[in-house]
């Protein structure tokens, strides 16, 4: 993190390199582009300890979708990270064979008159 131009020359690095997803290869093309002068390469690198939290497959899929949505740094991919391990809420089927008076409600036929009303005036002669 200190010296982003020993990142190429780093032994342990350059091992794991040639072992990493492509997606690597492209994120961290795109920081050095986006943030030339060793800011890209320090952004990557804290990317990178992002694996201390968050096993590779899921930090995959971050970074492809922070790819995508042209938020590709620290940021955006802590926020998918985050969006990913957040579970979707189970809605149950609502039964409303006991309360049969519901069963019609958003099934009716749209009046204007309310709005005619709010807006003092008939809104079938807006134009």
């Amino acid at each position: 993190q200190q010296r982003p131009g020993a990142f190429d020359h780093a032994k342990p690095l350059r091992q794991w390199r040639s072992q990493w997803p492509p997606i690597y290869e492209e994120l961290l093309a795109h920081l050095q582009q986006k943030w030339p002068e060793g800011r890209g390469v320090r952004e990557f690198i804290a990317i990178l300890y992002l694996h201390r939290e968050h096993a590779q497959s899921i930090l995959v899929q971050a970074i492809e979708w922070a790819l995508t949505q042209r938020c590709a740094h620290i940021d955006g991919i802590k926020l998918r990270l985050t969006q990913l391990a957040l579970k979707e809420p189970a809605f149950s089927q609502l039964d409303l064979h006991q309360h049969p008076h519901l069963q019609q409600i958003g099934q009716q036929a749209v009046s204007t008159h309310a709005y005619d009303i709010l807006v003092g005036g008939n809104s079938c002669l807006i134009q």
